[in-house]
């Protein structure tokens, strides 16, 4: 987690995905970074674990390693592997990307496709 999201994004759609692509979440720019939240449940457009709409517990509180994003709750997510992003060189909760290798967010602009944005 060493990169950081831009502070005024100009696309709908972020996909958060391990190097292997056997965990990824894709989500809306509101959601992720739309306002301030802590604990709160969040929408997921889908996820590795789920095809459907779904909501999970995020935090983007203004701190310098939030936003966290996660494919379940966040206090959950670690111990099972399934936190997807953390900024700042943030080192909790990393588990899940080192051990798929590594981690790639795209960003997909409404009138266009998707291309890579952090590896």
């Amino acid at each position: 987690f060493a990169s950081k999201l831009p502070a005024e994004c100009p696309y709908s759609e972020f996909l958060f995905s391990t190097g292997d692509c056997t965990k990824w979440l894709a989500a809306t720019t509101d959601a992720v970074i739309g306002e301030t939240y802590a604990n709160a449940l969040r929408p997921i457009l889908a996820s590795s674990d789920n095809a459907s709409n779904y909501s999970a517990r995020w935090y983007n509180r203004g701190r310098s390693e939030d936003p966290w994003v996660s494919i379940i709750d966040h206090f959950d997510a670690s111990a099972v592997g399934k936190m997807m992003y953390g900024e700042n060189r943030w080192g909790g909760h990393i588990d899940s990307v080192q051990d798929n290798d590594g981690a790639d967010v795209y960003i997909r602009d409404p009138d266009g496709p998707g291309y890579p944005l952090l590896t």
